[in-house]
């Protein structure tokens, strides 16, 4: 998030629901994004993502 905050980006965090889903929603200009974060040790697999 601050990475693309300090690049000029406007960034949101999703609420905290443990569905798996969209964790951070970035705009810029006319363009918008979501961002699903994942920090495991092992691989999770496309299920999880």
């Amino acid at each position: 998030m601050e990475i693309l905050k300090l690049n000029g980006w406007e960034v949101k965090e999703t609420p905290i629901t443990g569905d798996q889903g969209v964790d951070i929603i970035a705009s810029i200009n006319d363009l918008r994004i979501c961002i699903q974060c994942k920090d495991h040790e092992k691989a999770i697999g496309n299920k999880a993502v």
